[in-house]
């Protein structure tokens, strides 16, 4: 009997005991659980709030978004009375964000503002103090009734790229908060974020500096505002051309000042940011120069306009080129207009008067029509061969011939001209004078040129000296005057089509030279000019001698 009490008492506890232990299995179970679901939860708050923060920011480094966003989710993740950052602003002020949570007491806002402001100061070494603070209020009003100050806080320092920016907390009223993973989760965020920046400016800095330096290196003129027109960019060419220099406070005051009497260029530019367009103004013409204005907003990826581009194209080249075509033709049709008009009026008189041939002075008109069918001839072959030179389909037919001998039929050839204005000519040629290949009527029509050109600008009983020296695999002709000489923009334009240099400017279309140089150059030989104002000219031909 007493066996079977103590049977059934035994049963009994361990029944108990085994209701316990399951009840404490169900109950750590139910622990972990929970716990796994907070992590979670946690987990999926992380991802969320770094999609967010990614999806709005783009490309963009600013840090204040990021804050916002955090700021704006921060319910969702843990309970609080007061949450805020304070952000370092460029204006040398601090950005302080703040939301109500619940309904807040002044004296728990000032107490939680002064913390934070501790914390930033002793982050970024700096005095900030509370006037310094731009302050911006969200969610709960005050409630001037309620006291108390913060019995929880919590802080954590923002830091890009080593440099402190400023601080988040958050505050309540309840004691013991914050010491969760909770805080964890917003530290990993805040890091990550941090990161993300990090890398982001590391990698627009990259992006900036290859930027910057093909922007610097452009010859064209470059200047940057943004969309409160405080000047970012002003290249060296800009800075040449209108003496801005960048500097703090540099905006587009600077511009506009220096552009005054021109162009209203904030105007233009206010135009173009706001109207979203490029807006191009002509012909503005600076220190002697013209300059196609052109201006462009500057956007993000968003779309976005956040300033504006202004370049400076100088036009200057392509007026003069229009300009030279215009005397070109005007000169083509001075020349051509002359001889054709000498041939028409030969050919009416001999139309009219068919016997007039056969006296002297239909002969002598014959002659006259003749002569200007030769100049008109000339004028079409000059265009011709530049026209072939340029095109590079220019030929030259070598034969084997005495370089010497050439020059020496040139010089006899000018004498008589230069003995009318008392000038004397020496050659001057040095021992052995080698045969090879070159084009002799081409290679003449050179010589001719520089021949021509040099009794043409040497004064009344001036002197022309002509060198032939025999160099290393080259032959080289040298054609001195003593002339009034050139500047060194002169010689520069010596060899371009359409130029005349000289006071002493004869008729001709000025392509001899541009002729004499695709002719030397196709023998594969140089072409070279050295001259200084009153010290005469020489031109060089330097051939290579090719047997």
């Amino acid at each position: 009997m007493i066996f079977a009490e103590g049977a059934v008492l035994l049963l009994t506890l361990i029944a108990i005991f085994t209701l316990v232990l399951a009840f404490r299995e169900i109950y750590l179970s139910k622990i972990d659980i929970a716990q796994k679901r907070r992590q979670i939860d946690h987990s999926l708050y992380e991802v969320l709030v770094l999609r967010e923060i990614s999806n709005k920011i783009g490309y963009e480094l600013n840090i204040e978004k990021i804050l916002e966003i955090v700021l704006a989710s921060l319910n969702k993740l843990i309970p609080y009375s007061v949450a805020a950052f304070m952000l370092l602003r460029e204006n040398e002020k601090v950005l302080f964000r703040i939301n109500l949570n619940e309904k807040t007491g002044r004296e728990f806002v000032d107490d939680f503002k002064s913390r934070m402001l501790t914390v930033l100061n002793g982050q970024t070494k700096n005095n900030f103090v509370l006037t310094d603070l731009e302050e911006n209020l969200d969610g709960e009003v005050l409630d001037s009734q309620k006291e108390g100050r913060a019995m929880s806080f919590w802080t954590v320092p923002l830091v890009i790229n080593s440099r402190g920016l400023g601080v988040m907390a958050v505050a309540s009223y309840k004691p013991d908060l914050y010491t969760g993973e909770e805080m964890k989760v917003l530290e990993e965020i805040l890091e990550q974020a941090n990161r993300t920046v990090n890398s982001l400016e590391k990698l627009l800095e990259s992006e900036k500096g290859k930027l910057g330096a093909l922007v610097f290196s452009l010859i064209d003129g470059i200047l940057m505002f943004d969309e409160k027109q405080n000047l970012i960019i002003a290249n060296p060419a800009v800075q040449k051309l209108l003496g801005i220099v960048p500097h703090d406070g540099a905006s587009i005051a600077d511009a506009a000042h220096v552009l005054a009497d021109k162009i209203d260029i904030r105007t233009k530019f206010e135009e173009s940011v706001q109207g979203d367009r490029m807006v191009v103004h002509e012909d503005l013409l600076i220190k002697d120069r013209f300059f196609r204005l052109i201006i462009t907003p500057v956007k993000n990826d968003f779309g976005q306009v956040f300033g504006g581009v202004i370049l400076f194209h100088d036009t200057t080249p392509g007026k003069e080129l229009e300009r030279l075509r215009e005397d070109f033709t005007a000169m083509m049709v001075h020349e051509l207009r002359a001889p054709l008009t000498v041939v028409r009026g030969t050919a009416d008189m001999l139309i009219s008067d068919p016997k007039l041939a056969a006296k002297s002075d239909g002969k002598e008109l014959l002659q006259t029509m003749y002569g200007s069918a030769e100049t008109m001839l000339s004028l079409v072959n000059d265009l011709l061969d530049v026209a072939k030179i340029e095109a590079g389909r220019f030929q030259v037919d070598k034969t084997m011939n005495n370089i010497c001998q050439v020059v020496k039929e040139k010089v006899a050839a000018f004498s008589p001209l230069a003995q009318e204005k008392n000038i004397v000519v020496d050659l001057d040629i040095a021992d052995g004078c080698p045969e090879f290949l070159f084009d002799k009527t081409r290679i003449s029509q050179v010589i001719n040129n520089l021949l021509s050109n040099a009794v043409k600008f040497t004064p009344v009983n001036g002197k022309i000296t002509v060198k032939i020296l025999g160099e290393e695999s080259s032959v080289r002709i040298d054609i001195t005057d003593t002339g009034e000489g050139m500047t060194p923009d002169k010689i520069n334009q010596l060899f371009s089509k359409f130029k005349q240099l000289g006071s002493n400017k004869d008729e001709g279309t000025g392509l001899g030279l541009v002729i004499a140089k695709g002719i030397v150059e196709a023998h594969g030989g140089r072409i070279l000019a050295d001259s200084h104002p009153g010290l005469g000219s020489t031109f060089s031909i330097i051939l290579p001698v090719v047997s």
